[in-house]
């Protein structure tokens, strides 16, 4: 089971599979739709002063699904970790529209 609340904050019980669709706007308000260079880059971190991510997922160019397998946080401790978004443009642009937001990996009673 996983949430998002409203400041983007996610709470993810451990070992459960997690998709997030993350739309995006431009800067009139309108949906956009990301091209076949363009990606989404979902970092997670104890704090930011990790050098090296516990994980990062990159979604599939153009798409705006980032798919965070079990495996990648089955083992983690229960806590709460840091995490941000990226969008990497084909254009060379770089932009982070969400930003050391809470990543809290809960506990489960089956595994």
């Amino acid at each position: 089971m996983f949430s998002v609340d409203k400041k983007n904050n996610i709470k993810l019980t451990r070992g459960d599979d997690l998709t997030i669709h993350y739309p995006l706007m431009d800067s009139s308000g309108n949906p956009y739709e990301l091209s076949e260079n363009d990606y989404l880059v979902l970092t997670v971190k104890e704090d930011s002063s990790q050098t090296e991510p516990t994980f990062r997922v990159q979604a599939e160019n153009g798409s705006h699904d980032i798919v965070i397998p079990p495996a990648l946080h089955k083992d983690l401790d229960f806590g709460t970790y840091k995490y941000d978004i990226e969008v990497f443009l084909g254009n060379g642009k770089h932009y982070t529209p969400t930003a050391y937001k809470d990543f809290v990996i809960t506990e489960e009673v089956g595994w």
